[in-house]
C-alpha cells in the first residue's frame, strides 16, 4: 500500500519534472567545527534517485518507501551521519504545485564493502551492496566519472582538464583499457548511497490561499495525517 505522503510527494515530483531542481532536496545534519569542536548545522543539496521499491530487489520490497540518494563516500556528510546515528532532515521544495516537504528520519549510510569505516555504517550486508551496485549501474557515464575525481574540499593539484569526463560500464579494449578499469575501480570505491527511512513528514501547500499544512506521523504501523495551522 502506497503511503499517503509518498503518493502526494510523487504527484508533486511529476508536476515539477520540468524543473531541474525538483530532484535535489536539501539534507540537513549536525557537524563538528574543526576548530572549536562545537556542534553546528550543515546543509547541502543531494540527488534523489527514487524509492527502494523501484529496484525490484526482494529485501527492499518490504522496505520500499525509503528514499535513495547517491553521494561520494569521501564527503563530509558521511562522517556527520555516522557520528549522529543517521539523524537527518530533508527539506524539499516542488515548484509547480508550490509545496514544501520536511521529512525527518534516519539516513542509512551504504558504503563499499571494502571501506574501512563500513563496520560503522548504519547499513551493511549483501542486500545493501546489491542496492548500491544497482544504482551505480543506473547513473550516467558523466555522473559515474565524478567518483574518480580528487577528494572533495582538498586543495586542487591536478588540472581539471585531466579529470575523467565519462566512464562507461564496459571498458573498451585497447591501449587505454587498463586505465579505464582502474577508473572504474576508483569510482566504485568512492560511490556510496544514502537511504532515508522517514519517521515524520511536514507538508506545506503554498499554492493554496490560505496555505494548508499537514503533519504525518507513525502510530504503530499506521500513518496518521493531522491538518494544522500553516
Amino acid at each position: 500500500m502506497t503511503l499517503p505522503w509518498r503518493k502526494l510527494l510523487e504527484e508533486g515530483l511529476e508536476k515539477s519534472k520540468g524543473y531541474a531542481t525538483a530532484n535535489w532536496p536539501t539534507l540537513a545534519t549536525l557537524t563538528r567545527d574543526p576548530q572549536s569542536g562545537q556542534a553546528k548545522p550543515a546543509a547541502r543539496i543531494i540527488a534523489f534517485r527514487g524509492f527502494t521499491s523501484d529496484c525490484n530487489l526482494p529485501y527492499f520490497q518490504t522496505h520500499g518507501d525509503w528514499l535513495v540518494f547517491t553521494t561520494d563516500a569521501r564527503s563530509a556528510k558521511i562522517r556527520d551521519l555516522l557520528d549522529s546515528d543517521g539523524c537527518a532532515e530533508l527539506c524539499w521544495y516542488l515548484p509547480e504545485p508550490r509545496e514544501q516537504y520536511r521529512l525527518t528520519g534516519t539516513m542509512h549510510v551504504v558504503l563499499p564493502s571494502a571501506d574501512p569505516t563500513v563496520s560503522a555504517a548504519t547499513s551493511a550486508g549483501p542486500e545493501w551492496e546489491e542496492l548500491r551496485m544497482h544504482h551505480f549501474r543506473q547513473i550516467s557515464s558523466h555522473t559515474r566519472a565524478q567518483f574518480t575525481w580528487p577528494s572533495p574540499k582538498v586543495p586542487s593539484v591536478v588540472p581539471r582538464e585531466a579529470w575523467t569526463a565519462g566512464l562507461t560500464l564496459h571498458a573498451e579494449e585497447g591501449k587505454d583499457a587498463g586505465a579505464q578499469y582502474k577508473s572504474m575501480e576508483d569510482a566504485l570505491t568512492n560511490f556510496a548511497l544514502l537511504v532515508f527511512e522517514t519517521r515524520s513528514v511536514d507538508r506545506l501547500e503554498l499554492g493554496e490561499w490560505p496555505s494548508r499544512r499537514t503533519l504525518f506521523h507513525m502510530d504503530g504501523e499506521e500513518w496518521i495525517a493531522t491538518e494544522v495551522n500553516p
